[in-house]
């Protein structure tokens, strides 16, 4: 036993050098009974309890507050250590000989601690056969916007929370940005260009290096390293398909790749040698890729979870999945399904995970930051916002956070003639979104839409004039991409209904919704026998088997007026400028293949005469419609806008053109976990 001079507190653990509460050298033996005036009841004289400390570690000892005023009976547990606080002095244990109590107090402080260590494990790594709750992190948080302008569309902050680098696009030319967070002040890395995309920032562990996926189109794709205050980029990988993870010591990656159908988790050394592959799935179960998903590994360095597609009798959905490196066995983290996961980041102490995602179809325009625990136990929303969260980062503590906030607004106009400068804006009812995925007229001039405004993305139709609007479509998930089949009769929509895209088509009314086929994607286009969609399939009107109409790397195809030709995008196998390319709805033959400049995705349509195909370029960093001469020549520009985005257009049988136009913001957000 050792015993404080100053404060006469006993200290059983003979480790202790020093008092835990003023600092002084300890003396051997006790403070009970070797000074004047000492009460052997386990007081000090001036009526203050003491406190026995039980066997705590010299490593630990400086762990305690020395300001703590302990009371009657009450322990005190952390991660690593038990305190018994003790002193009533109508506690009959009290009234007896202070050695008497030693065997007691040391039995009941070994109790506590392996009640304490079973705390942790079970809170660390949940109950055996079952799940556990545990704190969610950033309940209580500060959030503080980086940028103001509108811009930003990637970021990453430093393993020290000191740095922040994003990318501006400013009328479609991108740039690198570096911001010191502590002064506010930013830094140019690279120059703006149209030629190049940036995605998937990673820093290095150590902050010495910007890891990011740099190339000209998004069959390209190719892992760069730069130093992080600027310099030359460094290529080490060729062909990644998905944000990179660093293992904890900072000498390994985990990637993605993509081939054939077949999608391969891959680790390599930092400097992208020794790539060796430790899981593989194929056709409807990829590891996520460079637009949803992300790869992190465990603090352990023995495991790595990666977003993961997934598709079963309730369709498609969305988890994160775990993968043993030494042997390659996969396994989901969590009971819940996501309608889509798009980032994911690891706490450091490797309990759970923070994503941004949406949980159903209804919400993949306003995706949130969720927690999910590794253990098990169902994920936990932490923003609960209108706003659009995408890719996310942390610190190496996980106290800080940054993230893309975004928000998209559109509204519809029409042009008579084609002549923007008479655009007139049909005015919202939604605030926002309305055409964002989709407008169309009907043959008697009313216009079909995509919008919000009933909470979800469901079809609405309307007159011209913005009267008589109302929702045709379900909603029961998300009803976009609408079009109507060249005899008028029916609109032809895609719909994830339970997580299962789908064809559908109903009357021009909206009654008699029925699918017509799974699967879909680009855009849907219908004739009076055949509707056409993804890349590139046709279906019988009425349903049936979907056929592929060609062979060709084509998509977002717009059938023309006499429904035997398809305009499409093009992508040509080595990575090169999208095309376009016209093809036969029979037999898939290129009919015309023109060098025209798409804003991908392409946005096609056929000019109503049929003479002309009409799509998206950006050009001087301005969104317009353009027109191609179907018999050929040079391309026309149709509007003139000084602003903003094109989200969809389409043309009358009278030539009236309807737009939605908007824009985009997305700006940097940090946010600091408070509690």
């Amino acid at each position: 036993m050792k015993r404080c001079p100053e404060c006469r507190r006993d200290y059983y653990d003979e480790t202790l050098l020093y008092c835990l509460d003023d600092g002084n050298a300890l003396l051997d033996g006790a403070a009970s009974g070797s000074e004047p005036g000492a009460v052997a009841t386990g007081f000090i004289p001036n009526g203050e309890p003491e406190t026995a400390v039980l066997s705590v570690p010299p490593a630990l000892a400086s762990g305690f507050a020395a300001s703590e005023s302990p009371t009657r009976a009450q322990i005190h547990t952390t991660d690593h250590t038990a305190i018994l606080h003790t002193g009533d002095e109508t506690d009959p244990l009290q009234k007896a000989d202070g050695r008497k109590l030693k065997p007691f107090m040391i039995i009941a402080g070994v109790l506590l601690l392996v009640i304490g260590g079973i705390s942790f494990a079970v809170y660390k790594f949940g109950w055996p056969g079952g799940s556990v709750t545990v704190p969610v992190p950033f309940q209580s948080m500060k959030i503080e916007r980086l940028t103001s302008n509108g811009k930003a569309t990637q970021a990453v902050i430093s393993p020290d929370g000191k740095q922040v680098v994003y990318v501006v696009d400013d009328a479609g030319k991108r740039s690198l940005w570096l911001r010191q967070v502590a002064t506010a002040t930013d830094v140019q890395l690279t120059g703006p260009t149209s030629d190049v995309f940036y995605w998937s920032f990673t820093i290095s562990p150590d902050g010495n290096f910007l890891y990011f996926i740099y190339g000209g189109t998004v069959r390209n794709r190719m892992l760069y390293q730069m130093p992080l205050v600027g310099g030359s980029p460094k290529k080490l990988i060729d062909d990644i398909s998905s944000p990179i993870g660093f293992s904890p010591d900072g000498k390994q990656i985990a990637f993605v790749r993509i081939r054939s159908g077949e999608s391969s988790m891959m680790i390599a050394n930092a400097d992208g040698t020794g790539e060796r592959e430790i899981a593989k799935q194929k056709g409807e179960q990829p590891f996520g890729t460079l637009f949803w998903g992300g790869v992190a590994w465990t603090p352990d360095s023995k495991k790595i979870v990666t977003a993961a597609n997934n598709r079963d009798d309730d369709g498609r959905f969305r988890n994160v999945k775990e993968i043993t490196i030494a042997d390659g066995t996969i396994r989901s983290i969590g009971p819940h399904r996501f309608y889509e996961i798009q980032r994911l980041a690891m706490l450091v102490d490797g309990t759970g995970l923070l994503v941004t995602a949406a949980e159903k179809p209804s919400e993949f325009r306003s995706r949130q930051i969720w927690y999910l625990p590794y253990a098990g136990g169902e994920a936990q929303k932490i923003t609960k916002d209108l706003n659009d969260y995408t890719n996310i980062s942390m610190t190496a503590d996980s106290s800080v956070l940054v993230t893309i906030q975004q928000d998209e607004a559109a509204n519809i106009w029409v042009a008579p003639d084609a002549d923007s400068k008479r655009a007139i804006q049909i005015s919202s009812v939604s605030g926002k979104m309305d055409g964002f995925d989709g407008v169309a007229w009907t043959p008697d001039g009313r216009i079909v839409y995509t919008s919000m405004a009933g909470g979800s993305v469901a079809i609405w139709i309307m007159d011209a004039d913005g009267k008589n609007r109302k929702q045709i479509s379900a909603g029961e998930g998300a009803d976009f991409s609408p079009s109507v089949s060249t005899d008028g009769r029916y609109i032809i929509f895609i719909s994830e209904r339970g997580l299962q895209r789908s064809v559908w088509r109903m009357d021009i009314d909206g009654s008699n919704q029925k699918k017509l086929s799974d699967g879909g994607g680009g855009n849907t286009q219908a004739t009076a026998e055949w509707v056409i969609f993804g890349g590139v399939f046709k279906v019988a009107i009425d349903g049936g088997e979907p056929v592929r109409v060609t062979e060709e790397r084509v998509n977002f195809c717009a059938v023309s007026p006499d429904g035997k030709l398809l305009a499409c995008q093009y992508v040509p196998p080595d990575g090169s400028q999208a095309r376009m390319k016209v093809i036969s709805l029979a037999d898939g033959a290129t009919v015309k293949d023109f060098d025209a400049k798409l804003e991908l995705p392409a946005r096609i349509r056929w000019g109503p005469d049929g003479r002309s195909i009409t799509y998206v370029s950006r050009v001087d960093g301005l969104e317009d419609i353009w027109s191609q001469p179907f018999d050929g020549g040079e391309p026309k520009r149709l509007t003139n806008f000084k602003a903003d985005e094109i989200f969809s257009f389409n043309w009358s049988s009278d030539n009236k053109l309807v737009i939605s136009h908007g824009k985009s913001d997305s700006d940097v957000v940090l946010i600091r976990n408070t509690r």
